[in-house]
């Protein structure tokens, strides 16, 4: 199962509400047989690497997006 997005408003950062609604993802896959949570996070958001690996997840790879404007 995979987390496409998770953002908050920074009024509304620091109060639980992220990891409480991994929590219930984490509870829903399971809920599917699903043995894997997968999250995808802008390698600039450093924050939101913190706060992923403080929740156990474990850095899998990192990715970069190229454009060409047509």
């Amino acid at each position: 199962m995979e987390i496409m997005g998770l953002v908050f408003d920074n009024q509304y950062r620091g109060q639980g509400l992220g990891r409480l609604l991994t929590k219930e993802a984490t509870d829903w896959a399971s809920s599917f047989g699903c043995c894997r949570l997968r999250v995808r996070c802008n390698v600039i958001r450093t924050e939101s690497h913190k706060f992923y690996e403080s929740l156990g997840f474990k850095l899998k790879k990192e990715q970069k997006v190229f454009d060409s404007l047509l």
